[in-house]
C-alpha cells in the first residue's frame, strides 16, 4: 500500500482518516501477518470479536521468503 501504519493509525481512538485524507509518501509498504483477527463488528464498532474469531494472547512465530520475481514470470 502507499501508505505507512502510522499514516494509517497512530494507535489512539481520535485519530480517524478517511481514505481522501491520505497522500502517498512515494513508497510501497508491505504488511506480512500470519494471523488476523476478526472483526468486533457483531453490533457495534467498540465490541470484541466472537471468541471463535479471537487469537489467543501468547508469542507468536512464522517464517517467510521473499523472491524476486524475473524474466517476466
Amino acid at each position: 500500500i502507499p501508505y505507512s501504519i502510522p499514516q494509517l493509525d497512530n494507535g489512539t481512538t481520535e485519530y480517524v482518516r478517511h481514505p481522501g485524507d491520505l497522500v502517498s509518501d512515494g513508497r510501497t509498504h508491505v504488511n506480512i501477518e500470519s494471523l488476523q483477527s476478526g472483526l468486533g463488528c457483531v453490533n457495534s464498532w467498540g465490541r470484541l470479536p466472537l471468541p471463535e474469531y479471537r487469537m489467543p494472547y501468547k508469542d507468536y512465530e512464522f517464517r517467510f521468503l521473499l523472491k524476486p520475481v524475473t524474466g517476466g514470470r
